[in-house]
């Protein structure tokens, strides 16, 4: 164990160094992290591309922490969890079918500070247009975007069945109340981090380093 810990710290090392381009992206690619206060009571699990069930009602909380490498420092997190959120896509029109599929949607948006987040509260849970009107980028979210947790990982549309940035995605998260919490880490990005030293590439997105 001290000889995996003493790796992973020489690995951050060299990657906060400079030494190959991206190293820093792919690192925080490679998990989450975030702790926060709001409203709200809900648990996710998420297990890769298989499946993201989610149980609770609405909960909104001013997070710090990091999303991937596209979200860091404070940041807005609100879900709609069912049984609620079943609720929420017959007033929204969705179809049955769907909203027994899906299991709810997450948004996460970056704030400048954890009092613009707070100043969020105001707004009501469901101002966000349906799950699959926001903007994704393969799989993963991004500043405003909505993405949907499914019962059952069977893709909408065009999206491809799984792709190599979310098929190991594993996440927990938690809302009791007035806490909230969420980790997870990704295998196959971690893998991408350790093999772009070498110059390899597999999840494709060393040319995308942008915060």
């Amino acid at each position: 164990m001290r000889a995996f810990v003493s790796t992973l710290t020489g690995l951050a090392l060299l990657a906060t160094s400079g030494c190959a381009p991206g190293r820093i992206a792919d690192l925080r690619d490679s998990g989450r992290l975030g702790i926060g206060a709001g409203l709200g009571l809900s648990v996710d699990v998420k297990a890769g591309d298989l499946t993201h069930p989610a149980l609770g009602v609405a909960s909104v909380a001013a997070m710090v922490g990091f999303e991937s490498r596209h979200i860091d420092g404070p940041f807005f997190d609100a879900r709609v969890a069912d049984p609620y959120a079943t609720l929420w896509y017959r007033r929204a029109g969705v179809p049955w079918g769907f909203s027994l599929l899906s299991s709810g949607w997450r948004g996460v948006w970056e704030v400048v500070d954890l009092a613009d987040a707070a100043g969020e509260f105001d707004e009501p849970i469901d101002k966000e247009p349906p799950p699959g009107q926001g903007e994704t980028h393969e799989g993963e979210i991004l500043d405003g975007a909505i993405t949907t947790s499914r019962w059952i990982g069977i893709p909408s549309g065009p999206d491809p069945i799984w792709t190599y940035n979310t098929a190991t995605d594993v996440q927990v998260g938690v809302h009791a109340l007035v806490i909230n919490l969420r980790a997870g880490f990704n295998l196959l990005e971690f893998l991408d981090f350790l093999v772009g030293f070498a110059g390899f590439d597999p999840a494709g997105d060393d040319a995308d380093t942008s915060h």
